[in-house]
């Protein structure tokens, strides 16, 4: 199903990556619980990590007086725009044929740096080498056979499959 809506929202986007992505993390992360001034609170992800808005990490759910922290839809679009975006130039950083991939492999690329940071992407080599040689069987393999793939198994998030699925399809 998640497939679907992420292969409907790629045709009626006109935008590019950073809105197709932007589309597709907002399905994926949510945004935690929203307080009675429609203010975001924040909350502790699927890893145990204080986040948000849409997936934004701060250092503490809890502010000094005990309260739980919260930002204006002003602030969690802001955050979510510029982490969309060193999503992005982080899978370019990390992915050399980066720019000459489809919409699709591009997606699913800047989704996982979302979710784990260059340095986390950077640490699946043969993923790398096999989208360097055109090899998306291979590589799709290599996103399913990763502790990324397993840690979203736990929480029956079907991340890692569709990322596998994108880049493999492309």
């Amino acid at each position: 199903m998640g497939l679907e809506i992420l292969n409907k929202a790629l045709e009626q986007n006109q935008r590019g990556l950073k809105e197709f992505l932007k589309k597709d993390l907002r399905f994926r992360e949510g945004t935690g619980e929203i307080d009675e001034n429609g203010r975001f609170l924040a909350y502790f992800d699927s890893e145990g990590k204080p986040t948000i808005g849409i997936g934004s990490r701060t250092d503490s759910v809890f502010d000094i007086a005990g309260n739980k922290k919260s930002a204006s839809f002003e602030e969690v679009e802001s955050d979510f725009d510029l982490n969309t975006q060193e999503a992005i130039a982080g899978a370019r950083r990390v992915i050399p044929t980066f720019d000459s991939l489809s919409l699709n492999r591009q997606m699913a690329l800047a989704n996982m740096v979302f979710q784990m940071g260059p340095s986390g992407i950077s640490t699946f080599k043969e993923m790398i080498k096999a989208i360097a040689k055109s090899n998306f069987q291979l590589a799709a393999k290599e996103i399913l056979n990763s502790k990324f793939a397993r840690q979203m198994a736990k929480t029956s998030n079907p991340r890692a499959k569709d990322m596998a699925e994108l880049i493999r399809k492309g």
